[in-house]
């Protein structure tokens, strides 16, 4: 029997997805137990899927430019400059694959018709599914735990930012897949109440970026045209209800443990003064035995210039891959023992990559997302405008956040969201799928 490629393509990506997605939440909430370890390994299988189909499916130039650059920069930063081994510069590799072997997936889709028909279907459903599944996990691990971390959905506990941040970018997606020009602002969230009702359990754990996140939904959703300032007399209203209605309801399932009044949250982003005090001194006279177990995001980023004077070179070098990787059976680096309070906690996207490889890695890092999200004016009549100021927004956001392609379900439909924002003009016509008594409709113009 014969087997098509892009049919053995798209049914490997798809089945490393769901066991990715699904099995951490079957296995923590059977036993009631984190189990980190095995979830990384288990995220480990997604990743060398992705790493395997990135590199089958290689063809353009920019692909390989990236792909060699990333892994020319690291290898240097790591083994040559850093003097740290091979192994845990493979180790720590691992957590640029979503960034650099995504991308010659999704090309190779995209470059014929019908390839792009099968798979565009198929990303359709599997993120509809996802969405519709994170509603009775949340509410399960909320019932069982609480409104906190634990609440992350089917990719398991400690993991609450990426799961209300994907839930929010799917059902955006879906919502401009499904959304029909011809009908009003408010005609169209009625047809789509699904998609609305999904975004419910982001506010069963303590994330408060959602704040923002729901706020950029609902403006978004507004078609951004000549028109868009005068829509916004109408919208803006809708949103302040939305708003008001999704506080109360955050305050209802967190409580007043996690209030948000300026000082608190000027507090949560950069730390007291105490804090600040306690880590300069730290970084400045080389004291290892620190007791804080987190520390503030902006506080992070503040002191990485102070770490970087510390160690000469290290602005152009960093500190070499693998920081975070050691411990599951790794020596950790001498970075890792000597800074071990600024790598446990929170961990931020672009501040891991200027960690790791300087001030050059950093640069990389926005090359990547200027060529992922194609930021050039020949692709202007493709683009959706609405799409990219989601998405753009959305990754500068988690880029000072979280670490969300850390897990290889966020990437495998984020990435594929990214792709088709500035070829959306391309996108086959939306397949109906009828769940959840989402109401099928027929389009008289999509754009």
């Amino acid at each position: 029997m014969r087997i098509e490629k892009h049919k053995l393509i798209t049914g490997i990506f798809l089945f490393s997805f769901w066991i990715c997605a699904t099995v951490p939440f079957i296995l923590q909430e059977v036993t009631r137990e984190y189990h980190g370890p095995e979830v990384a390994k288990l995220w480990t299988l997604g990743e060398v899927a992705v790493a395997i189909l990135g590199l089958w499916t290689l063809k353009a130039r920019v692909d390989k430019v990236i792909i060699l650059t990333l892994f020319t920069l690291s290898f240097l930063d790591t083994v040559i400059f850093n003097h740290i081994s091979v192994l845990m510069w493979l180790n720590g590799v691992r957590l640029y694959f979503g960034f650099i072997f995504m991308l010659p997936i999704l090309r190779y889709f995209w470059e014929n018709e019908g390839r792009r028909r099968y798979f565009v279907a198929k990303m359709d459903r599997l993120i509809y599914l996802y969405l519709v599944i994170q509603f009775p996990c949340m509410v399960i691990q909320c019932v069982r735990y609480g409104a906190y971390d634990n609440v992350s959905g089917s990719i398991g506990w400690m993991a609450s930012g990426v799961a209300s941040t994907i839930i929010y970018l799917s059902s955006f997606y879906l919502m401009m897949r499904r959304w029909n020009r011809d009908l009003n602002y408010i005609e169209n969230l009625r047809n789509n109440w699904v998609l609305i009702m999904l975004l419910i359990p982001t506010w069963l754990n303590e994330t408060k970026v959602s704040f923002i996140y729901i706020t950029l939904y609902f403006l978004l959703l507004v078609p951004i045209d000549r028109k868009f300032i005068k829509r916004l007399t109408i919208v803006l209203p809708v949103i302040a209800l939305i708003l008001i209605g999704a506080a109360m309801l955050y305050k209802t399932m967190v409580g007043d443990q996690n209030q948000t009044e300026s000082y608190e949250l000027a507090d949560y982003l950069m730390g007291n003064d105490i804090l600040l005090d306690v880590v300069e001194y730290a970084v400045e006279n080389d004291v290892v035995e620190v007791n804080e177990s987190d520390y503030a995001r902006g506080l992070k980023f503040y002191l990485l210039p102070k770490i970087y004077d510390q160690y000469p070179g290290s602005w152009l070098t960093g500190f070499g891959l693998g920081q975070i990787k050691g411990g599951n059976g790794m020596e950790q680096t001498e970075f890792a023992k000597r800074y071990f309070w600024l790598l446990q906690g929170t961990i931020m996207q672009w501040h891991l990559a200027l960690l790791e490889m300087g001030i050059p890695g950093g640069i990389l890092y926005i090359i990547f997302w200027v060529t992922a999200f194609r930021l050039w004016g020949k692709h202007k009549k493709s683009r959706n405008l609405n799409m990219s100021w989601m998405f753009g927004i959305t990754t500068a956001i988690f880029s000072i956040y979280i670490p969300p392609f850390f897990i290889p379900p966020f990437y495998m439909q984020f990435m594929f969201m990214v792709f088709v924002c500035s070829r959306w003009s391309g996108l086959p016509p939306y397949r109906h799928i009828p769940l959840l008594g989402s109401k099928k409709i027929i389009f008289s113009r999509h754009d």
